[in-house]
């Protein structure tokens, strides 16, 4: 067996992670034709996965055509093939991957799981056609509200809750503790609650071990401030007794005993704060009591009478006790919703098996638990995949779990002298909010893996920007590094900001010259804040680039958060409406941008949404006004120029004659059938801008009619959570300019860049986090793990290291985000800070002019700039380079534009239908033959969810919505199944009060199942009943007898079993 390596490629921004990928993978299918069913290759987001496919594909095409490039070179060296062997080869690999795709495996690492999963569905609970959820606010919602319900049957939990809001009061926070539930209850898919001991599972499950701890908690605080409160009682009683000022003490009252005083009597705030430098000058020897002059008569008499003594035994007391009572408080703050974590968990999961849902968030944790038993790759085997080679990108983005459950794979491809890899980069660590640790790539590899099994390799070439760009770079993320730890010396840190930066600097890969840097400081005016004047200035940018031969698409505008994309938008679109028409002619101002192209954003798709709250509330005058409104819009009406005073009118005026009779039909519609003709009926589909937002829009209601129930009420409620996110897809192709986040940005680039908001903290700022801690001091480390409030107050608690750790890493957060941010530009970097009195304290701004005024020359031979020879102090601009004409690229091609002119909407009872079911498959729309295959079936389902009589109108009904039987045969049906319900023989299995399953699988020993129609459960007796629904046959006796013993077997010692024949109103007991 030999010996396989891992190798680790640090790739910087625009080093060619990508050509390096496609070249390994191509290196490992020549050698090896058939490799590539072998070979997983993982990446982040589904783009970049398609990127790499294309890359690939594209690759071999051009080989096969006898195209040669660097990438032959470089195959050529790995291979040893001439290019003629490669161009045959291609031929042949080009062939067999098309025609076996499926195990052409580059994806992303949720796709890869969701994979694995499949293979686990009986082990998770989950029946065949389960639904991946890949957004959980839905879920947790209801998990929040179904255990607030469990309070009414629990009162262990209803004393916890009520527990929690009287703290809550009594600390004059407001009582409603449905708010702090759900800021918490997300926390649940955080890895590090994920990754919790099974103990402190139960310890938080444990009511009264609970309790007790939070007793313990209150008794720390209130101790020590009653303690606090009597030494301060009793020396006051000594200082009033021989009328000593507070002002007689050294420092007086700013800083000195009496303030110190006055604090205690005061009482805590939020936290103690640690005694001042000039207090603890008392516990020097000699002790400091008052100025140079010496105490005055009455402190003498005072000290004579042992306020000394009392004092220092005081203030002893308190530096030795005020942490452990800070810990305490801060611990306080969030232990009743920990405390309710669990049972949340509980309820989510019975959720989604009772709705037959999987989340995605679990994937990673549910194999994590399966690995973590064996460090053999058999689970991934039974998925009926055996990989021999990984490849894994964006590698600083993985997370502890995800990295957990690739190890034993890699480990066991190393063992068989396979080599692996992972690429990333620490400084494009953007992530850590969604659980990347970038320390596994930073450490974590060298301690897991020895010297003789890790390579690492640099890619420290930079083909993406021209030479300013990367000498900017390469310069001020050099400096700025080294300014921050200087800044922020910590001991209790493993990490520096420099160590982490070694590798910033890059060569030109491109060799070529050019690039042009401009930051401007913009100081504080009367004439408006830092962000007026920031988005004042991007049209002159624009202008101004377009003017140097720079197209609309060229142009990325990228900011810090959404909202600050919506300024952007605008600004730049109530700009356009204001300039003239020779300037509109000239330049581009169209934009486009994640929020743009939201679906909510269409007047057309307003209009369909309003229209359905107006049909499910008809009485709603807000949505009826929304409609009309959207409707204007979306027909190329101007809103403004009519008189909407009565809207009653306005509608009847406007819309087509006998809306509200159509309206009121479209309500027993199924939701997309209802849609279509509500597009049809008002005519929203002739107009062109429509066009792809209604297709978009039916795609979200086809996928919700697919999986759900299609009435329209429970169409809006899932509209509410899961459809304002939604969004069209964005095309590389479109001539306009980009408006997106910066997290957003990362793996793309622009050949021009604007940055109107650097102004973000290079910390949290005013941002609270949670951390989740892991307390080392009895008896807070009680419980393995906690989750506390992230905030300077921590310094003066035992949770000071866990602070300092978290304000590192919130730093590199920050950083690395400048650094994505920079690293995108091709050709041009612009972007506006705010001046140094408009800016936060600890603002990225400030970091950057003290950077731009650092004089440090080269280190080595690649590209850099002197930093403050680029930068005007009094003007506030730093300006590197010329902006010249842009690059000339050459097309990727392949993308072919299709526009279509309207909205076609199908008519007829030909057209597709939305959903088949099964039974109705192969039948002709004009074919009213009804089967009794089809009939049985369609009554078996009504019978399975009438549990009592009065449930047979419900179970009918939702036939009809379903689309199974029509609304002329549903009263039929409810008085056959009523009279068949009321026979005396029959009514007794429908009373009320009978605990009914009705089916359900039964799991057989050698792993097949067997499902009755109807079991009835009353302590050790059951009943099995099955219902048919055609004539008499011997095999249906048998079948019963068989669920008989069934249930005999599974301990029930009194069975007994019926065949009902219901068309013959006929009972056999088996």
């Amino acid at each position: 067996m030999g010996k396989g390596i891992l190798t680790k490629y640090s790739a910087s921004a625009g080093s060619g992670k990508t050509f390096e990928l496609t070249a390994n993978y191509l290196s490992k299918l020549f050698a090896s034709p058939q490799s590539y069913r072998r070979i997983l290759a993982v990446t982040f987001t589904n783009k970049a996965a398609a990127e790499m496919k294309y890359k690939i594909i594209s690759e071999l095409y051009n080989f096969s055509k006898g195209k040669r490039n660097s990438m032959a070179g470089r195959l050529e060296k790995n291979t040893g093939l001439s290019f003629g062997a490669l161009q045959e080869k291609s031929k042949h690999l080009l062939y067999s991957i098309l025609h076996d795709y499926s195990f052409f495996h580059v994806g992303t690492i949720d796709s890869f799981f969701q994979k694995i999963l499949r293979a686990f569905t009986r082990e998770i609970g989950l029946q065949h056609g389960y639904l991946i959820e890949i957004e959980h606010k839905e879920i947790l919602s209801k998990a929040i509200d179904a255990t607030l319900e469990d309070s009414l049957n629990d009162k262990a939990l209803l004393n916890w809750l009520t527990d929690f809001a009287l703290e809550k009061a009594g600390t004059g926070r407001n009582w409603n503790i449905r708010n702090d539930i759900s800021r918490l209850a997300g926390e649940i898919f955080n890895e590090k609650f994920r990754l919790i001991s099974s103990t402190d599972r139960e310890k938080l499950r444990d009511r009264e071990f609970l309790n007790s701890y939070v007793v313990t908690l209150k008794s720390i605080r209130d101790v020590f401030s009653s303690d606090m409160a009597g030494y301060a009682m009793r020396c006051r009683a000594i200082l009033d007794r021989h009328n000593v000022d507070d002002a007689m003490f050294y420092k007086g009252t700013s800083g000195g005993v009496g303030s110190f005083f006055k604090k205690i009597e005061k009482g805590v705030e939020e936290i103690w704060a640690p005694p001042a430098n000039t207090v603890l000058k008392v516990l020097d020897d000699p002790p400091v009591w008052t100025a140079k002059t010496g105490p005055s008569p009455e402190l003498k008499a005072a000290f004579a009478d042992g306020f000394c003594e009392l004092f220092t035994e005081a203030l002893k007391y308190y530096r030795d006790n005020f942490i452990r009572a800070n810990t305490a408080i801060l611990i306080s703050e969030n232990i009743y919703v920990l405390g309710i974590l669990s049972d949340i968990l509980l309820n989510l999961h019975k959720i989604t098996t009772s709705e037959n849902r999987f989340l995605l968030s679990d994937a990673g944790d549910f194999l994590h638990r399966i690995t973590g038993t064996s460090q053999t790759p058999f689970i991934y085997e039974k998925a009926g995949n055996i990989f021999e080679y990984f490849m894994i990108d964006e590698f600083q983005d993985t997370s502890v779990i995800q990295w957990n459950n690739f190890l034993p794979l890699i480990e066991n491809s190393m063992a068989g002298g396979n080599d692996n890899l992972v690429v990333g980069d620490v400084k494009q660590s953007i992530y850590r909010w969604r659980n990347g640790d970038w320390k596994i790539l930073g450490n974590q590899l060298q301690r897991q893996f020895d010297e003789n099994r890790l390579k690492s390799e640099t890619l420290s070439s930079n083909y993406r920007s021209l030479k300013n760009i990367i000498a900017f770079n390469n310069s001020l993320f050099s400096i700025l590094p080294r300014l921050i730890d200087s800044e922020n010396e910590n001991d209790d840190i493993i990490y520096k900001t420099e160590s982490l930066y070694t590798d910033v600097r890059q060569s030109c890969g491109n060799e070529k010259e050019g690039g042009f840097i401009r930051i401007e400081f913009i100081p504080e005016e009367d004439a408006g804040s830092f962000r007026e004047r920031a988005l004042a200035g991007i049209p002159a940018l624009i202008e101004k680039l377009q003017d140097n031969g720079y197209s609309a698409g060229d142009i990325g505008i990228l900011v810090r958060k959404n909202d600050e994309g919506s300024d952007v938008i605008n600004s730049i679109i109530t700009y356009r409406a204001t300039v003239s028409p020779e300037k509109s002619l000239r330049y581009n101002y169209s934009i486009i941008s994640g929020d743009s192209l939201f679906i909510n954003s269409s007047p057309a798709a307003g209009f369909i949404i309003s229209l359905l709250r107006f049909m499910v509330n008809p009485g709603d005058r807000i949505s009826l006004a929304v409609m009309l409104r959207n409707w204007l819009c979306a027909t190329g009406r101007n809103p403004v120029e009519k008189d909407l005073t009565y809207i009653e009118n306005a509608c009847d005026e406007l819309w087509p004659e006998g809306w509200r009779e159509f309206t009121e039909n479209m309500k027993c519609r199924p939701v997309f059938e209802a849609v279509e003709y509500i597009i049809r009926f008002f005519s929203l589909g002739l107009r062109d801008e429509n066009t792809a937002f209604l297709n978009a829009f039916q795609d979200c209601v086809l996928e919700f009619s697919v999986n759900n129930s299609t009435d329209i009420r429970s169409f809006l409620d899932w509209w509410d959570i899961n459809g304002t996110g939604r969004s069209l897809a964005l095309s590389d192709q479109q001539d306009s300019i980009r408006v997106m986040t910066i997290h957003k940005a990362k793996g793309l680039e622009f050949k021009a860049v604007i940055l109107p908001f650097i102004d973000w903290p290079l910390g949290h700022g005013k941002k609270n986090p949670l951390m989740w801690i892991t307390p080392g001091t009895e008896p807070f480390s009680n419980i393995g793990l906690l989750p506390v409030k992230y905030k300077k107050a921590l310094e003066h608690s035992f949770f000071n290291t866990d602070y300092q750790n978290e304000k590192f890493l919130a730093c590199i957060d920050n950083l690395n985000l400048l650094y994505v941010a920079f690293t995108r530009a091709k050709e041009v970097l612009t972007g506006f800070c705010p001046g140094d009195k408009a800016r936060e304290k600890d603002s990225m701004a400030g970091w950057l002019e003290k950077a731009f005024k650092e004089n440090i020359s080269a280190p080595d031979e690649k590209p850099y700039l002197l930093l403050n020879g680029f930068y005007n102090e009094e003007a506030g601009v730093f300006i590197a380079g010329e902006m010249k004409k842009p690059e000339k690229e050459i097309p990727r091609g392949g993308e072919q534009e299709i526009r279509t002119e309207c909205y076609f909407v199908n008519d007829g009872i030909s057209r597709l239908r939305l959903k088949y079911h099964s039974e109705n498959w192969f039948l002709k729309p004009d074919d009213h033959q009804q089967t009794k295959l089809n009939y049985g079936r369609l009554m078996h389902d009504i019978f399975a969810t009438v549990m009592t009589l009065d449930d047979i109108k419900d179970a009918v009904s939702r036939m009809v919505l379903d689309g199974r039987i029509s609304i002329t045969e549903q009263d039929e049906i409810e008085k056959k199944i009523a009279g068949a319900l009321s026979q005396p023989e029959i009514k007794g299995w429908f009373s009320p009060g009978l605990r009914v399953i009705t089916e359900t699988d039964i799991l057989l020993p050698d792993g097949t199942q067997k499902r009755p129609d109807r079991v009835i459960i009353s302590g050790d007796k059951a009943t099995v009943i099955d219902f048919k629904f055609g004539g008499e046959r011997e095999e249906y006796i048998r079948q019963v007898g068989n669920y008989r013993k069934l249930l005999l077997d599974m301990g029930y010692h009194h069975v007994e079993a019926f065949v009902w024949y219901v068309d013959e109103n006929k009972v056999i007991k088996v």
